[in-house]
């Protein structure tokens, strides 16, 4: 009956591996993985409507103002009967625009656009984050999986030959109990595992709106390069729009500047009076002078230097961020090794421990003992790896990107 249901086990395992794995796995690099992410993103469409606004904002300013038609009419009493009668005016106005602001504007708007795009970039570098996390995570969780097969495969073939050998009377009850401990633990941990890579695994493919299992062919597991701090900050993205939005405010107050006269009116008519006629020619001249723009100019400095300042602190912040970061995966990179190096050890120990087993010079709890400790030592450094993974993103966060 146990060896049924040991069988039953296996094939509802792989019956649920079947349901719960994608019938493909769909190769693809990082760039094309990022970019498929981030078009189905919604901020993506809504920095497109924000930049299409702008483009026509931008025709709109060298379009042509519409004509000014005027008219006028009067009853005149002279005082002589020769003068009476109406008199009749007509004129047309046309608007001359301010080239100065003209030029002043398209700059405001040219800096907008760029102001826009690095908020796009930003979007996408965060999009690669959680994508590089979540991948990285997925694969380790993968490996976990392995891992854990393995010592479940392990643990089903020593539990058949141990309740063999009980009905022959070879072993004690008690340790086929312990071999049947071992394989359920080892199955639990295996169940575990394949959960976590598939929750990985529906995140990218929620991300991505992909339906298939998902490998990146450029993207794995890797220790973080040094670089100097001064390169790193200048490729920070979060910063770099900080000097964008400047601009933008710098171009706005030079359009505020130039727009205490932004418009001419020119008009050319004709008036009709009962005793002559005359041509009429008019130049209307807005002024913009007083403290309303001046105003406006004071509140936009004042926000650029609030963007000064807010970048300095950022900065502080970002490099503090990285000497901590660094330090912390600097000492998770040492300890990834010495599992590895500890790993090795304990696979050694476990084919010693197994042969002697099977020879009957080692007790069956010192094999399962050295058994767990090997596979308890793969798990620790994929573990480890997991660690250094969140630390990266962490810090990537603080960068607006991922490290490269």
């Amino acid at each position: 009956m146990q060896i049924i249901h040991n069988r039953l086990n296996k094939r509802l395992f792989l019956l649920m591996a079947v349901v719960w794995m994608p019938t493909y796995t769909l190769a693809i690099t990082f760039d094309t993985l990022s970019s498929l992410a981030y078009s189905h993103s919604e901020n993506k469409f809504e920095a497109d409507g924000k930049r299409q606004a702008l483009l026509y904002d931008k025709e709109a300013i060298s379009a042509n103002e519409p004509l000014i038609l005027e008219g006028s009419t009067r009853r005149i009493r002279a005082d002589t009967t020769n003068a009476d009668g109406f008199e009749y005016g007509a004129m047309v106005g046309f608007t001359a625009k301010n080239p100065w602001v003209m030029q002043a504007r398209n700059a405001q708007i040219d800096a907008a656009i760029q102001t826009l795009e690095a908020t796009q970039f930003l979007q996408r570098g965060r999009i690669q984050i959680s994508l590089k996390r979540n991948y990285l995570l997925s694969i380790l969780s993968k490996q976990m999986f392995e891992v854990y097969t393995q010592k479940n495969e392990l643990a089903e073939k020593a539990y058949d030959v141990s309740l063999k050998k009980y009905q022959a009377g070879r072993v004690s009850q008690m340790e086929v109990v312990r071999f049947d401990t071992e394989r359920f633990i080892s199955r639990k941990e295996r169940d575990e595992a394949q959960l976590q890579y598939q929750h990985f695994q529906d995140v990218l493919r929620e991300e991505s709106l992909l339906d298939q299992e998902i490998y990146v062919e450029d993207l794995s597991f890797e220790f973080l390069k040094d670089k100097n701090m001064s390169q790193i900050l200048s490729e920070a993205p979060i910063l770099q729009s900080y000097d964008l939005r400047q601009d933008e405010l710098s171009k706005e107050i030079e359009t505020l500047r130039h727009s205490r006269v932004e418009t001419v009116v020119i008009g050319v008519g004709m008036t009709q009076e009962p005793t002559q006629n005359s041509v009429d020619m008019k130049v209307t001249i807005p002024l913009a002078f007083g403290i309303k723009n001046e105003k406006k100019i004071a509140s936009l400095m004042a926000l650029r230097s609030a963007l000064s300042y807010q970048k300095e602190i950022r900065i502080q912040k970002i490099r503090m961020t990285l000497i901590q970061s660094f330090a912390r995966l600097g000492e998770m990179e040492r300890l990834i090794d010495e599992s590895v190096l500890a790993q090795s050890r304990q696979e050694t120990l476990y084919t010693i421990a197994k042969k002697g087993f099977e020879g009957g010079v080692v007790s069956l709890f010192e094999y399962l003992d050295t058994k767990n400790r090997f596979y308890n030592s793969r798990i620790e450094t994929l573990r480890l790896k997991r660690g250094y993974v969140e630390e990266t993103a962490l810090m990537e966060e603080q960068l607006g990107g991922i490290y490269k």
